[in-house]
């Protein structure tokens, strides 16, 4: 096997040093009136307190009183967004609005006016807002975009590593950009072709998707520009995002075990029906892995860092083991003169 772990050291991302064309906050409403050019951007608001703005791009320029949301040929869907919290408007039941990149809904029985998003028995804490559920530390809340997600990170340090999982795209466009020039830009499809052994199987089999992407050992430049771009024909996902600098661990051994723990519910009654209930499931992978005796040192103190914090470890480069999530139970053999044995297990979120 013989492939290096490593354990993406990742650069945190923020309001000033990202940005995105999933958009947090909604466009101007739509006028019937206004000519749009190509590429404008409007709202049309709707649901509980008019708080839910369902976006769309305009796809052709002199664009005058087609309404978006029976114009395809004049309006292309961009996805949806909420209103940012006003403590001085009086929100209905159902409504949903955003405060610091999370999403809230008012549970009131009545109008719900000038209580604080923090206080349980009005509101509702229901998760990140679109464009930052790919930042969050759950990869099963996604950024979701109609045809493409596009990311460009303004960034600080080095940056070698790139990391998505819970992905749903076509393929993928990696640009890495330092001074204005691109040193970096390759596509990755996202097509799998681990089942097709023959021409038969690869004419009819169905197509599958690879769900993650990490690309490691970018070029070493200092505080570059990446720009991501995801692209499918209809909804692009993506579970969790990150860059970084990669840390090497060391070399995975053979007998590495991963797969998944299930969370459904199984139940068999007295007639012997089973009844099954669906529950989420985590991945997860046991791991040895040969370190150099000069390294274990920091290998020990990185690992100790990441107590009770998520990290993206990539186990072995061509197999599915890269994961988001808790090292939960590490341990170190003095196995040999020159070497230790690293033993530790990933579960992912």
């Amino acid at each position: 096997m013989a492939d290096g772990m490593i354990i993406n050291r990742r650069y945190g991302v923020t309001d000033a040093n990202m940005t995105s064309n999933v958009l947090e906050t909604p466009p101007a409403a739509y006028n019937a009136g206004t000519t749009y050019a190509l590429g404008a951007q409007v709202s049309v608001f709707g649901g509980p307190s008019n708080t839910t703005a369902t976006m769309y791009e305009s796809l052709q320029a002199g664009n005058t009183g087609h309404t978006p949301s029976s114009s395809p040929t004049w309006w292309v869907s961009i996805g949806t967004a909420y209103l940012a919290y006003n403590a001085g408007t009086g929100y209905a039941t159902g409504a949903i609005v955003t405060s610091a990149h999370r999403l809230y809904e008012s549970i009131s029985a009545g109008t719900n006016t000038g209580h604080a998003l923090t206080d349980p028995a009005w509101w509702l804490e229901i998760g990140p807002s679109n464009q930052w559920a790919m930042f969050d530390d759950m990869t099963g809340s996604q950024t979701i975009r109609p045809n493409s997600i596009q990311v460009e990170i303004d960034a600080t340090g080095i940056i070698d590593t790139i990391g998505m999982l819970n992905v749903s795209a076509a393929s993928i466009n990696v640009q890495m950009i330092v001074d204005a020039v691109v040193v970096f830009d390759e596509d990755f499809s996202m097509t799998a072709y681990d089942n097709i052994n023959d021409y038969y199987e690869y004419f009819f089999e169905p197509d599958e998707r690879i769900d993650y992407l990490v690309v490691t050992g970018l070029p070493n430049n200092f505080s570059p520009t990446i720009k991501v771009t995801a692209t499918d024909t209809g909804d692009v996902a993506i579970g969790h995002f990150e860059i970084g600098h990669a840390f090497y661990v060391g070399r995975v051994t053979y007998g590495a075990e991963f797969g998944i723990t299930d969370y459904s519910k199984f139940e068999t009654n007295d007639f012997g029906e089973t009844y099954i209930v669906p529950r989420g499931y985590r991945d997860w992978g046991r791991f040895n892995v040969v370190i150099p005796k000069e390294r274990v040192g920091a290998v020990k103190q990185l690992l100790s860092k990441y107590h009770a914090a998520p990290a993206l470890v990539v186990a072995v480069e061509n197999y599915p083991t890269s994961y988001y999530g808790l090292i939960k139970d590490w341990r170190v053999e003095i196995a040999y003169p020159h070497e230790s044995l690293l033993s530790l297990e990933v579960q992912g979120f």
